[in-house]
């Protein structure tokens, strides 16, 4: 039987976590936290597979419910969803994070223009590892 919104704002948490299932193979996993999590269950190449498809209530059920069919859709046509490389999307979303070094080089920078003595600057200097431009925030 399909789940319901109400339903899921009913589930209290317990102390092992458990799934209710909504049908064709998404589901929701309530931990002891209290944190409820929507899953995609799927096979792939024989084995059994689960896809985190979002948080509850961030995704609403409909949302989910959505994603799933997108999914499914992928799996059908023989892509593993857990396998596909990452989107354009967060690749640009990545590239929009600041380096460490960045960060660094900025804090240096307002501090000589507040007047912070040159020894000072060389103390707080960042080292050789935090202008490593795979060192992301």
């Amino acid at each position: 039987m399909p789940l319901t919104d109400a339903e899921i704002r009913a589930f209290k948490p317990i102390k092992q976590r458990f799934r209710r299932s909504d049908g064709s193979g998404l589901f929701l996993d309530v931990m002891s936290s209290g944190k409820k999590v929507f899953r995609l269950a799927y096979r792939s190449e024989g084995k059994q597979r689960t896809i985190w498809i979002g948080d509850y209530p961030t995704v609403r059920l409909a949302d989910a419910r959505l994603k799933v069919g997108q999914l499914k859709q992928k799996i059908r046509q023989g892509i593993d969803p857990k396998e596909e490389p990452a989107t354009a999307h967060s690749v640009t979303e990545n590239a929009k994070r600041p380096l460490w070094r960045d960060i660094a080089r900025d804090y240096l920078m307002l501090r000589q223009r507040s007047g912070a003595a040159p020894r000072t600057l060389t103390k707080e200097s960042p080292q050789p590892g935090l202008s490593d431009p795979r060192t992301k925030c």
